[in-house]
């Protein structure tokens, strides 16, 4: 089994969302290794039988890189929240739980890779809710599940994501560490359009099926964050 990522197949075809059977299209450097990682899975799939599940945006409690969007996008101490092409930017997700029952699923009865000059559809699966959200949207339920009833959102142009990115990323090596989900190589993904996928494939055939609502597991998720101190 190999856990890949939505990147690997790159932002949505044509302004639609994307199935197995697009070619991939990384954008980014993250998205390029994770496509090389499926093709080397796919060079051994006549010798060591695997299935790959491309997962979208995930998120879930003890997850630090979500927890680093959320306080990069609000205004420390007020319900406004700072968000680059926020009306123009859909996003596919999955909580973590529900990505690990799919993955049990796929083990157990999903399709397997086989050699091929092309990884196309074969032994792949998309692991998302079936909600896709605009980043404001997003960024609204996540106000909402911390209690921010009257959140405002402000729209920026793509541009800012670009300096904050390069500001932090700056920022980060001077202190040796890791930018996480805020480098310039994500960025570089944001700017590139929106990422949704369809989980009709694992739906049809293994039955997945998210355990609760995206909305729930927000709650859950940024309930956990509040419990910790996190946010």
């Amino acid at each position: 089994m190999l856990v890949s990522s939505l990147e690997a197949a790159g932002p949505d075809p044509e302004g639609r969302v994307r199935t197995e059977a697009d070619p991939p299209a990384p954008v980014s450097n993250y998205g390029r290794s994770k496509l090389a990682s499926e093709k080397a899975i796919q060079d051994l799939a006549s010798s060591v039988p695997t299935s790959i599940v491309r997962a979208a945006a995930v998120f879930g409690e003890r997850d630090r890189e979500t927890l680093a969007v959320v306080k990069a996008l609000q205004v420390a101490g007020l319900s406004l929240y700072t968000v680059p092409r926020a009306h123009s930017t859909y996003l596919s997700m999955i909580h973590a739980r529900d990505l690990a029952d799919l993955l049990i699923l796929t083990a157990g009865g999903g399709e397997r890779v086989q050699p091929s000059d092309q990884l196309i559809g074969q032994g792949l699966y998309y692991g998302a809710d079936e909600e896709r959200l605009t980043l404001a949207e997003i960024v609204g339920r996540v106000a909402n599940a911390i209690g921010e009833k009257q959140a405002t959102i402000i729209n920026l142009p793509v541009e800012f994501a670009w300096l904050v990115g390069g500001g932090y990323e700056a920022w980060a090596r001077i202190r040796g560490r890791s930018p996480g989900v805020l480098s310039l190589d994500k960025i570089r993904s944001f700017s590139a359009g929106s990422f949704t996928c369809s989980p009709d494939k694992a739906r049809s055939q293994l039955g997945f099926v998210p355990a609760q609502p995206l909305d729930d597991r927000l709650i859950q998720t940024m309930g956990w964050y509040q419990d910790q101190g996190w946010l």
